[in-house]
This record gives C-alpha cells, structure tokens and sequence, in this order.
C-alpha cells in the first residue's frame, strides 16, 4: 500500500512538473446571445473554468477588445457648465442664450438622471435648470412653454410653490395656475412597452421594480423616462400621465453590438462548415491568443436556454471540439453551468498545438513479439504445454480402457461358445 501511494504522488508531481514546463495556451471566450439575464452569470462561470486551468492563460475578451465607454461624469459636467452659464444670461436679461444654455443643462441631466442622483443624492439641480427655464420662457412670452417647464418643477418636487425668493412676481399667477392643476389631477397610469421585451425601467431617474412590459402608477404631469436593455441602444424619452387616466410609452430598441460582437459577427454562422472561417485566423492572431472559445445563448422554453459551443485552436487553423447543453435555474446554477460547459468544451483534447496522433494498431507480429517478452510467456507456455500432455495421456487412457474393454468382449464370446 506505502509503494502503491508512493507511486500515486510521483505520478502526480511529475504531471505538475510537464504542465509546468510547457508554456500556456492564451485563451479568450466570446460569448453572445439572449437573454442577458442567463448571459450574464454564464459568462462569469466560463471565465472561472479558464482562469483557473493551469494549463491555460485566460485572457478575458474586455482587455482584448475594450468597449467604447460613455463618461456620464463629463456629460454631467458639461450640463453643470450649461447651467451656470444660462444662469448668467439669465440674470443679465439675455434670453436667447440663457434659452440655449438651459435647455441644453436639462437635456444632459434628464439622460443621465440616475448618474445624478447617484452623484448629487437628489435632483437639485435639474429642478434649478428647469425653473430657470421656466423664468426664461416667460420673460421671452412662451406662456405655453412656461407652463410646461413649471409641470416638470412639480412633477420633480410635488411640494413646490409660489414663493417670492424664487420667482419673480409677474410669475405668481401662472405658477399658482400650475400648482392647482396639479393637485386637482392626481395620479395616472403608464404603459410601457419595448421591443425586444425584457428592458429595465427608470422613471424621473429612479428604478422600478421588474422589466417591460409593465403598468406603473405616477403623478400626473411630464415624466423623463429611460429604458435600458444589454446588448441594445438606451432610450430616453418623456411621457405625459393624464390625471385619472392611462396612456402608453413603447419603444423599439434597436440592438448596439459590442466591439467584441461586431468583431465575431462575421464568423459566428459559419462556425459549423467543414474548415473554419479564414476571419477566425485573423481574429486570433489580432487578439494575440492561440484558442478561442466561443458560446452562444439561446432562449427556450420554460425558461430554459441553450448552450453551444467552439473551441477554435489558431495554431492547426481547426475547430478542435463542438458542444451543447442546456441549462435553467438561478444566476447561480447558470454560473455552474456556465463552469460545466467551458470544461467540456476543452476536455479530452490537445491544448498545446500539437496534431493528435493517428490510432496505431499493431500487427501480429508485433503482438507476438511482445508477448514473448513478456513475464508471462513461459508460465502460458508451461501451461500450454502441460495442458496438453495431459489430454494426451488422458487420450492414450482412454483408447487402451476401450482395446481392454474389446478384448475381454472376444474372450467372453469364445468361452460361452465352448461351452455349448
């Protein structure tokens, strides 16, 4: 048992000691598909499993292929930048740019209104842009816009009213007028819809629980609503809630691949034709990697989805292995089955290059030939050998018993004719 063990640990230790001799195969995974839900732990599961394989350099496909970032600090910046300025003009009764600079602070706010309260902890300075917007329309003799720049003051700070500190007093009926019809409305329902379905719902900048399609009850007035979805281009939009009533938002978002998407778009359908895609080549060798795994996910149903999967080895230009699976359940079974996928797609094959030697079969001749160098040659020939001396005397017993048996046969039949 003690040299049986022995034995074990220096097989062990000698397999470490080739793994680590050998350099690692570089190794990136796209992965891509729908829903983003399922996408999301899958992926973490696949980066696990080739992380952590020591015969492998894993290099997340992020690094490789950086995405074009949005910088919500900068817009936000420039909407404070915006905001001071049209302060400015305003103060100096230059209407025309403090229009301009306004309007333009409310736009960079309401897209990134969720970074700004994130930011600032509250909306402050979007009620600010928009109350000064409100003294600009009026000034200007927009008493349409005025009213409606004063509806998103309230639809923002539903406790907001006439005060002197605040608005001039030529402003006192029309915000008085806005108020009023604010409070006798009440609330509103909103529909909102979105193609694909599935996408996260902001309102005023503030989550709401579940996904689209949903109804949500609001205050009346103007809304800014954003609408977000992976793998798609975020809308921002403004919706109306009539008091006491319901009207409906839809929006179609169209997809926005990543740069690591559009960098595989082109050979992803043909992953399956007898020789790989010549961009397949070019692709690794821009990526700086010799293995590429790539993994597609698919909705099905009950909320089921569908795994497949390509290991693609740049160094032989050769789809070395093919896979599916399917999986379901929490983010947590998806990561583990994210896990279980990643290690079929590279168990039983060669990850360093080299071509997999034909099956050799031997011939008799050398089956035979190692057979008699064998330790077990002379004891199967002894064997043999033995066997078959002994069915000869057993055979040589036989026929004399039978010529015995023939011959006292005879002499009885000689005896009992003499004796008639």
């Amino acid at each position: 048992m003690r040299y049986s063990g022995g034995v074990f640990a220096l097989a062990a230790t000698l397999a470490c000691a080739t793994a680590a001799a050998e350099p690692q195969a570089r190794l990136t995974a796209h992965l891509v598909g729908e829903p983003a839900t399922a996408l999301t732990p899958v992926r973490t599961g696949v980066a696990e499993t080739y992380s952590g394989d020591g015969r492998l350099l894993y290099r997340p496909l992020s690094e490789l292929v950086p995405e074009t970032v949005e910088d919500p600090a900068a817009a936000l910046k420039k909407a404070d930048d915006d905001l001071e300025e049209g302060d400015k003009a305003f103060s100096g009764m230059d209407i025309a740019p403090a229009r301009q600079r306004l309007e333009a602070a409310v736009a960079g706010y309401a897209t990134w209104l969720p970074e700004l309260i994130q930011r600032d902890g509250g909306t402050t300075k979007l009620q600010t842009a928009w109350v000064l917007l409100a003294k600009a329309y009026f000034f200007d003799g927009d008493a349409g816009d005025t009213k409606t720049a004063l509806r998103h003051c309230l639809t923002l700070d539903s406790q907001l009213a006439y005060k002197a500190n605040v608005f001039p007093p030529q402003m006192k009926r029309a915000v008085s007028e806005v108020r009023l019809q604010y409070e006798v409305a009440g609330l509103g329902k909103l529909r909102v819809e979105t193609t694909p379905k599935g996408a996260t719902v902001y309102v005023d900048g503030v989550v709401r629980p579940g996904l689209t399609p949903q109804t949500l009850e609001l205050e009346s007035g103007p809304h800014d609503v954003r609408l977000e979805l992976a793998g798609h281009k975020r809308a921002v939009l403004q919706a109306e809630v009539p008091g006491g009533g319901a009207v409906e938002l839809s929006a179609a978002l169209p997809a926005a691949p990543s740069n690591a998407d559009a960098t595989f778009a082109s050979v992803r359908a043909r992953l399956d034709d007898p020789m790989p895609p010549a961009e397949l080549a070019r692709v690794a060798e821009k990526l700086g990697v010799e293995l590429i795994a790539i993994v597609t996910v698919s909705p099905l149903a009950a909320g089921r989805v569908s795994l497949r999967g390509w290991l693609y080895d740049a160094r032989r230009n050769l789809v070395l292995k093919r896979a599916t699976r399917e999986a379901a359940g929490s983010d947590e079974e998806l990561r583990l089955s994210g896990r279980y996928f990643a290690q079929a797609l590279i168990a039983g094959v060669r990850l360093d290059g080299r071509p997999e030697p034909p099956p050799h079969r031997d011939t008799f001749a050398e089956k035979w030939q190692r057979f008699r160098e064998s330790k077990w040659f002379w004891p199967v020939v002894g064997g043999v050998a033995g066997l078959a001396l002994t069915g000869a005397a057993v055979g040589v017993g036989v026929g004399v018993s039978q010529r015995r048996g023939v011959d006292d046969d005879a002499a009885s039949a000689v005896v009992l004719t003499g004796g008639h």
